[in-house]
């Protein structure tokens, strides 16, 4: 899994991306920011070795299959019970 660098538009990586965990935000409208994200992904390795298996970890966990079955399953109850 490789490390992300995400700008801050859209909704998307919000939810996805943890700052410095197992990604980098950066805001959409700083150049430089975006820039020196990309170089320090690319330039330490440990670094991006870190990003990348974190977010593996948080597919895992939070995007498997069975997790997002689990969450339809648990909105679908929620509203079956709503009259």
């Amino acid at each position: 899994m490789r490390p992300a660098c995400y700008c801050n538009k859209g909704r998307g990586g919000l939810d996805l991306i943890q700052q410095k965990c197992n990604g980098v935000r950066v805001d959409a409208d700083h150049q430089k920011q975006l820039c020196s994200a990309i170089e320090k992904v690319l330039n330490s390795r440990a670094f991006s070795e870190d990003l990348g298996r974190n977010t593996r970890q948080t597919i895992i966990s939070d995007y498997s299959m069975e997790q997002i079955t689990s969450q339809y399953i648990e909105l679908y109850n929620t509203l079956l019970a709503v009259k």
